[in-house]
């Protein structure tokens, strides 16, 4: 990477900084001046490159799909996880009905032999 005279000069004027160690600070933090000198401005403020998310930037239209999508998501599952309480109830429901059949089936089965006796 090449570094400009001009920018080394301004580091120089700005700061206490000599040729060589501005030199370093302009390619440490990429040849922006700015970094460079707000970093000796305020250290602690002023991450360096190596901090940097990687990641790439999402665009307007990609955060708005990403939420449509998170919101359909969402909106599916707990879709599914109501049909499956609904399903499990109509199950019970149906239990009951048969055990309750049964039990009247019972019922009459006795009376009946009841009856013959």
């Amino acid at each position: 990477m090449a570094v400009d005279k001009k920018v080394i000069d301004l580091i120089i004027r700005q700061t206490n900084y000599d040729e060589t160690e501005a030199i370093n600070k302009l390619l440490e933090h990429d040849n922006d001046y700015l970094k460079v000198i707000k970093n000796y401005m305020n250290p602690t403020n002023i991450k360096t490159t190596n901090h940097i998310d990687n990641r790439p930037k999402k665009t307007t239209n990609q955060l708005m799909y990403g939420e449509f999508r998170n919101l359909m998501d969402e909106s599916a599952k707990n879709y599914r996880i109501k049909k499956e309480k609904e399903d499990k109830i109509n199950q019970i429901i149906q239990n009951i009905n048969i055990e309750k059949k049964k039990e009247k089936e019972r019922e009459k089965e006795e009376k009946e032999e009841e009856s013959k006796i």
